[in-house]
Formats: C-alpha cells, sequence, structure tokens
C-alpha cells in the first residue's frame, strides 16, 4: 500500500509540474488528490484507472484546493480582528459581507425587521455580495482588509 501511495504521488506530482511548469504546487495538494485516489480504490468506488480516478476528484472538487487562498484568508482574519477598531463603519460592513459570503454563501435567511438596524445593515451588505463564489470572496475579503488594516 506504501508502495502504491509513493508511486501515485510521484506520479501525479510530476504530471502536475509538466502541465504548470511555472507553478509552484505544494506537496500537501498532490497528497490530498492521491490520498483521495486511494480511498477510493481502497473501498472499491472506483474500478477507473489513478489518472481518470484524479480528473473526477479534481472536476468534483473545482481543481486542486487553493491552499494559498485560504491561508491568506486566514491571515486576513487574524489582521482585521487586530485592526478593527481603526475600520469605518461602512468599510466593515463591506468586509463583514465579503467574510460571511466567503464563510457561508449566499444569505439564506429573511431580511430582518426596520427596528433591527444593525442586523438589517449587516443583511444588506450580505446580500449585495449574492451570487459571488466563496474563493472569490475570500479573495475580496483579503485585500480589503490589507488596503484597509496596516
Amino acid at each position: 500500500m506504501a508502495e502504491l501511495q509513493h508511486e501515485l504521488f510521484d506520479e501525479e506530482s510530476s504530471q502536475c509540474e509538466e502541465q504548470a511548469p511555472d507553478r509552484k504546487f505544494p506537496k500537501v495538494k498532490v497528497v490530498a488528490v492521491v490520498a483521495s485516489m486511494l480511498m477510493l480504490a481502497v473501498v472499491g468506488l472506483s474500478t477507473m484507472n489513478p489518472r481518470a480516478a484524479s480528473d473526477q476528484i479534481a472536476a468534483k472538487h473545482g481543481g486542486l484546493i487553493n491552499l494559498d487562498l485560504q491561508s491568506d484568508f486566514q491571515a486576513a482574519q487574524e489582521k482585521m480582528k487586530r485592526g478593527a477598531g481603526q475600520v469605518p463603519n461602512q468599510e466593515l460592513l463591506d468586509a463583514y459581507a465579503l467574510y460571511m459570503q466567503a464563510t457561508q454563501g449566499d444569505v439564506s435567511t429573511s431580511r430582518p425587521s426596520i427596528m433591527k438596524m444593525k442586523s438589517r445593515a449587516k443583511w444588506d451588505a450580505w446580500n449585495k455580495v449574492k451570487g459571488m463564489t466563496k474563493d472569490a470572496a475570500k479573495k475580496k475579503y483579503t485585500e480589503t482588509v490589507n488596503r484597509l488594516v496596516k
């Protein structure tokens, strides 16, 4: 089993490097694909060859997971926690909307009543970014925080 894992890892790693020689692929990305392929093979869910299984997994998950985006997003969250006091309210609302879109997706609750002004303002801001993908929201949130918090 370990030999198969190393063989698949080496093959998948070299294929990634051949397809995009200018990009750096952290090993953890390739390991995630290989681990998924092994899991499918072990439980007997796939009788296809490893390359086809890899393509199927990548298609299902929209390609390789962008770990750089995720780590940048987490760093931006920490930065915002430290510097939120120096950010104007409208900018905070915009950042909140992007954060919610990145973590929850489209707003799915009903609009709060006019009596709950703060909740309503937050809902309205979140609703403005409705339809944006989670990855796009993470990227825009990171850019916004880096612009606002020094």
